[in-house]
């Protein structure tokens, strides 16, 4: 009778969410309240998604008013969060909003799966208090994992099977279940129920959950030597190749926080909740313990191959993010470094570490969704300060990322540059930022030069004495303004220079035109009709290459080398020989 009355207060918890996720769509339709409100809208949003969702993995605690409580406090953080959220958001263009609401969904979603065990262990055990035994919390944040992909697969293959449903109808002439079905008042609702029946089912069959969970941690623990091996042999090998050929890959920090990644995880899943017994013999289990050793020497060199970086080219959001998962890990494997000295049972004291990491890792996510650590903050913080400090030339410094990557606090910064005085380049800082404010796409200018002489202002013509043709400015002036999406990358930054090479690519003897700096690399050749765009240019493009590229222009023009192979041509259509790498 418990489970038949939990299974139908999921159903009606899960009808409300449908209704309440149907309602703020048709407020972002008809742009009425609190879609006009980001505030609001994006708090309402991320309330109608944790909420009943709490309340569906507790279900068999509906009746107990300490739940009631603890969710009353739970909104307040995430709600507060949601509101802080779509105030960052509120400047941002709308083509800017599905990157900043998705990396905050993500933060939601991994703060809520941290703190949910600790809920329905204290509704368990009658007491709702910051440390419970790990062992519970273990269990029941794996079976929430595995709750909620199982009930997301069920209501994906529900929907194929909708789908299919009016597909086959759609054959016959029928096409009112493909109308009804794609209908938001249909969708939202029928969605939200398949989910929560999905979930009540996945609960009933408690031993299933347990059973799969153990299937796929011991096959999980099994990766954990490879892993180890990998991370040992690469520390060994570093003194004799050095540091430097990791500092430039741009890479490094990127794939030994992976590895760290997958070594953290991987040990969790060997160990588990410490109660079974290891899965590995003695010796490889020393193996192990000497890998996790190496932790916090990865942990070291991702911070030292970070602050390079910050160093040379400040905050971004990118490498903020970079900065708080390498703490984390640095945090995580100091711990099990301590962890894996210990004498007594194997790697004996990774639940107390991991119980005291759960509580760090969900301040960090408050805190990066908070004015705090906001990463954009930050970011937008120090761009402006190495622009005005002179650190960065004016025309290579990017306006759009404070446009599209930092909401209200890139809108701010670029606001302040427009009105900016007292800057050796003061007249052309606040013309890039005026023209960076008005754009409402990335990639693409606001407007464009009216005569063709003045675009050619914005053009650095390489090898030194090349000139720009009037004829080949005309025919850039028509394209930019009828096909930007096909333009040089150079046109569709505010600020970055246009460098052009002027060069014989086909051996005929006339020179074709390159660009060089920014995605693509256009090249325009003459033709009996007069210019057009014939390619683009392919290869590594990194921004620290190209400015490597234009050093070595400046000095001495490149070669045109001819390709070894001949093309190939079947039917009308070529084919090109790509060398394998030597």
């Amino acid at each position: 009778m418990i489970r038949i009355a939990a299974a139908r207060a999921i159903a009606g918890i899960a009808l409300v969410q449908g209704l309440l996720l149907f309602g703020l769509h048709q407020s972002r339709e008809h742009h009425t309240w609190p879609a006009t409100d980001l505030r609001w809208l994006v708090a309402f949003y991320t309330l109608a998604a944790v909420i009943p969702l709490t309340l569906e993995l507790c279900a068999a605690h509906l009746a107990d008013p300490r739940l009631w409580r603890a969710l009353g406090v739970l909104a307040v953080p995430f709600g507060a969060m949601g509101a802080y959220v779509g105030w960052v958001l509120s400047p941002a263009p709308r083509a800017s909003a599905p990157d900043l609401v998705l990396v905050f969904a993500l933060c939601m979603a991994a703060l809520w799966w941290i703190l949910l065990p600790f809920l329905q262990a204290g509704l368990r055990s009658g007491r709702l208090r910051p440390w419970q035994p790990y062992g519970e919390l273990f269990e029941l944040a794996w079976q929430n994992i595995l709750v909620v992909g199982e009930s997301a697969l069920f209501t994906g293959l529900f929907w194929l099977l909708l789908w299919l449903w009016a597909a086959l109808f759609d054959l016959i002439g029928v096409s009112f279940f493909e109308k009804l079905f794609t209908k938001p008042a249909f969708a939202y609702p029928v969605t939200s129920v398949a989910f929560g029946y999905a979930v009540s089912l996945v609960q009933s069959r408690e031993s299933f959950v347990v059973m799969l969970r153990r299937h796929l941690l011991g096959v999980l623990a099994w990766l954990l030597p490879l892993v180890a091996l990998i991370e040992t042999g690469f520390l060994l090998a570093l003194p004799a190749t050095g540091l430097a050929p990791l500092w430039k890959t741009g890479q490094a920090t990127f794939l030994m926080l992976w590895l760290q990644v997958f070594l953290v995880v991987f040990l969790n899943a060997a160990w588990q909740d410490g109660t079974q017994p290891p899965p590995y013999p003695a010796w490889l289990r020393r193996v192990v313990s000497v890998a996790v050793l190496g932790l916090p020497v990865y942990a070291g060199l991702c911070a030292y191959s970070l602050g390079l970086r910050i160093g040379q080219h400040g905050l971004s959001v990118d490498r903020i993010w970079a900065a708080v998962l390498t703490l984390v890990l640095g945090l995580y494997g100091l711990g099990y470094a301590v962890a894996a000295t210990r004498t007594g049972p194997w790697m004996g004291e990774l639940g107390r570490v991991n119980l005291a990491m759960a509580w760090v890792v969900a301040g960090l996510l408050v805190a990066v969704n908070t004015p705090l650590l906001d990463p954009r903050r930050l970011a937008a913080s120090s761009q402006l300060a190495r622009l005005l400090a002179g650190q960065v030339v004016t025309a290579r410094f990017d306006y759009d990322y404070l446009r599209f990557s930092l909401g209200a606090y890139g809108d701010r910064a670029l606001r302040r540059l427009a009105s900016v005085q007292g800057h050796a380049d003061s007249t052309e800082i606040r013309r890039l930022a005026v023209l960076a404010l008005a754009k409402t796409q990335r990639w693409g200018p606001p407007s464009l030069p009216d005569q063709p002489s003045e675009l050619a202002r914005h053009i650095e013509m390489l090898p030194a004495g090349a000139a720009l043709e009037p004829g080949f400015l005309a025919y850039l002036q028509r394209t930019l303004r009828d096909s930007m999406g096909f333009a040089p990358g150079c046109f569709q930054r505010t600020g970055l220079p246009c460098v052009m090479l002027a060069v014989d690519l086909d051996g005929d003897g006339l020179d074709e035109v390159a660009s060089i700096t920014g995605w693509p690399k256009v090249v325009y050749a003459r033709t009996d009709s007069g210019w057009r765009r014939v390619g683009e240019l392919v290869g590594r493009g990194y921004a620290e290459l190209e400015e490597r590229w234009i050093d070595s222009l400046r000095r001495q023009p490149p070669r045109a080398v001819p390709p070894r192979w001949r093309a190939l041509e079947i039917g009308g259509q070529w084919l090109y020989v790509a060398e394998d790498p030597r």
